[in-house]
This record gives structure tokens, sequence and C-alpha cells, in this order.
């Protein structure tokens, strides 16, 4: 999905619809009128005289004339146009959120009246208020507001390292977003200092020191500054089966189509992984992803996999309360069926590797990788929430994954 982000403040505009007059009708109308709101304050629009237009687009331009000779607030500036597709559009002179406009055009005091003609009735017009600039974390939160149907994002390339857009720092500000919020950014530098031992100030610095487990850095020189690994990144990662037997993955050692590998020194790698960063290298003639670190204390897989826990568990214990054709009642047994659904998300867990059998930090061994509880509903506080159910917890071991290893080889004589 593209999101739009407005770079700068919008004004208010009333599109009408595409059944207007023609214009030889237009040509026999001398006393034109409408009523409209602009910037919150209403006007009869009168004596538009169409006789001599010489097509539609003319017949706007006398739309226009007639808007601007009120002279004041929003109506000064204002506009009307003939959109491509003949439609009649018209504009507040202002921007920004104080830019208003009419829904729709009513009839004025006196004249022939107008709003069929333009095909301005209430019904058949389409409205927008004006907007302020946005920065993007604005941005990204209108984009939440309509959609929240997505899980990973990126920019394009002019939002990268230190830009600053409408007051804010792009890049800051997006991984600060994205932190509360069950979402993955995926921020790629062209800032060669990021490859500097003893720089501080580059972005990847910045993220890690403020160690956001839900943003990451990938680095690609400023020779491919067009090119957008993060998107790589997030297909690869996108396309796990959940449901598939040992089906999760970590992103490090795969390849990225379509992406070109780095060239970095070993000792600026060294760097680049104390920040906390990745890169699409060369491995003795390989090209892989690594380390698919977030700039916290997690990997990117570690991430998602959480993320699709959280959400199957979810899920899970939502659809056996939808779906119940009489209730779960808020006993022990309901309590235990409510925790079945959340068993079932664990062993689906366990089932495509995101989990395994282990010690957990107190030195029990979990055969399945995992142990849940559910509260006796007895022991639910009185005065809590009202038909709130007992509380589930539970423990499970991440399997994580192998991305070095240490071999000692000793050789005798």
């Amino acid at each position: 999905k593209a999101g739009l982000r407005l770079e700068a403040a919008t004004n208010a505009v009333l599109l009408g619809g595409a059944t207007i007059g023609s214009l030889v009708g237009f040509q026999g109308i001398s006393d034109g009128s409408f009523n409209i709101a602009i910037d919150g304050v209403l006007n009869d629009i009168t004596g538009l005289d169409f006789s001599g237009a010489a097509s539609l687009t003319a017949v706007a331009s006398t739309i226009q004339a007639g808007l601007q000779a009120i002279a004041a607030g929003g109506f000064t500036a204002a506009t009307c146009t003939l959109s491509p597709d003949g439609r009649f559009l018209i504009a507040s002179g202002t921007t920004g959120i104080t830019s208003l406009i009419s829904q729709f055009l009513s009839d004025a005091a006196s004249g022939t009246s107008l709003v069929s003609s333009l095909d301005m009735a209430q019904g058949r017009t389409q409205f927008r208020n004006g907007s302020a600039a946005e920065t993007v974390s604005a941005s990204l939160t209108a984009l939440q507001d309509l959609d929240p149907s997505w899980y990973s994002f990126l920019f394009s390339k002019e939002v990268r390292d230190g830009a600053t857009i409408n007051g804010e720092d792009a890049i800051l500000a997006a991984a600060a977003w994205a932190e509360p919020r069950t979402k993955a950014f995926g921020n790629i530098s062209n800032d060669a200092n990021v490859l500097i031992d003893g720089v501080d100030t580059d972005i990847a610095s910045k993220l890690t020191a403020l160690g956001y487990d839900r943003t990451f850095t990938d680095y690609a020189s400023v020779t491919n500054v067009d090119q957008y690994s993060a998107a790589s990144v997030f297909g690869r990662i996108a396309t796990v089966d959940f449901g598939d037997i040992n089906s999760t993955i970590t992103m490090k050692f795969k390849q990225l189509p379509g992406i070109v590998t780095e060239n970095i020194t070993g000792s600026q790698w060294a760097t680049l992984q104390t920040k906390r960063g990745n890169s699409y290298i060369d491995v003795g003639g390989n090209a892989m992803y690594a380390e698919s670190f977030m700039h916290g204390s997690i990997f990117l897989d570690d991430l998602v996999n959480i993320d699709w826990l959280t959400n199957a568990i979810q899920t899970n214990v939502f659809g056996r309360l939808y779906t119940s054709t009489t209730k779960v009642p808020k006993t022990d047994i309901g309590g235990a069926t409510l925790e079945q659904q959340v068993i079932l998300a664990f062993d689906e867990a366990r089932n495509n590797g995101m989990i395994a059998p282990g010690e957990d930090v107190d030195g029990n061994f979990l055969p399945k990788g995992y142990i849940t509880r559910v509260q006796p509903v007895a022991d639910i506080p009185a005065g809590g929430p009202v038909r709130q159910g007992p509380t589930i917890s539970a423990i499970a071991l991440l399997a994580g994954a192998i991305h070095g290893i240490q071999i000692n080889v000793t050789l005798e004589r």
C-alpha cells in the first residue's frame, strides 16, 4: 500500500458531479447565481453572465471572477476550474485547517440558480476541507486511523537519515511512533558515517541509543540510493506460513532479489554491528542479508514471531467468544475453555519452530516449550471490572536461531 503525506497545507475544495449543463445552456444565462460558504462565511454570488462564454473553461473563469469579487477572506483568491473529467471544482483561496467550504451549493436570494447546471446540489458533490502540512508522525497516525490493516512500513528515498519534515526529525519521529504500536519500521541509511567507529551522530547510532525494538536500519551506499532493501526484507519475512511445520525463519543469510550488495570492509562491518545496523553483503561470493538487528535487544524475526503469536492468541480467544451460540460462563470451566484457545496458539508456535522445549529461568523443564495457567474464578478480586474473565498467564521459550558458531579444533602429531 502507498500512503500519502501532505507536504504543504492544502485548501478546501468542492467538486461537482459529471452531469453539468451544456455550453449552449450556460450561454443562455446572464444572471447566474448561487450561495456558497468559504472559510465559514456565506455569500451570494450573483450577476454571472455567460452569454459570451466560448467554452466551459470560460464559464469556470466567469464563476471564479464572481467568487473573487467578494474580495474578503477565502473568496479573495478563490478559484473555479474545470477538472480533467469535466467537473466544476471550486477551491478556497486559503490553506490549512481554517480553510473551509460548503458541502454543496444552494440557491441565492436572486438570479438564475446555477446549482443544477454546475451539478453541485446536495448528494452530488464531494468536498474536502483544508489540512495543515503534515509531519511524518501525523501522516502515520492519519493512515492508521483510516486503515489499520498494515504492519510494516518504510519511506521513499527522500525521507532518510537527517531529513527534517515540517520541523520534525522524520526518522526519529517515525521510530518513536512505531515503538508503542504493533508495527515494524524499516529504515534505510545512505550515510557512510554509520560505518565509522567513534561517530555517534549517524541515524543508526541515535536509534540504538534510544533502544527501539520496532525499528531496524539497513545501510546502502550513496551509489545505491535507489535501493529499497527494507522492502525486500519485509517481503520475505511476510511470506512465512506460521501454520506450516518448522516454517519460521531468521532473515540472516537470506537473499534479497533486486538488491545490490554493499562493498564493506571487515572493520566497517564490525562497526555497523556495534550500531546494530544491517546490510546486504557479499560473503565469499554469496550475497546475503545480515544481521537482521532491531535497534533494541531483539532480532526482526523475534519481533515478527512475537507479534504473530500475540495476534494468534487474541484471534483464538475472540473467536471462541464470538462463535459461541450461548456464552462462555464466568466459571473455572469457562476459564479453562479460553485457556485451551491460548494453548492452541502455543502448539502452533511449537510446530512452526518459534518455541521449543527447554528450561525456564527458574530451572523448570518445559517439555512442550510452554506452560499456561488460568486464575481460579474464586481468586478474582471483588469490585473488579464487570464480566472480566480470569487472567490467563503463560511462559514460553523462544527457539531463537543460530547466526554463528565457534568451532575448536586441536591438532596433534
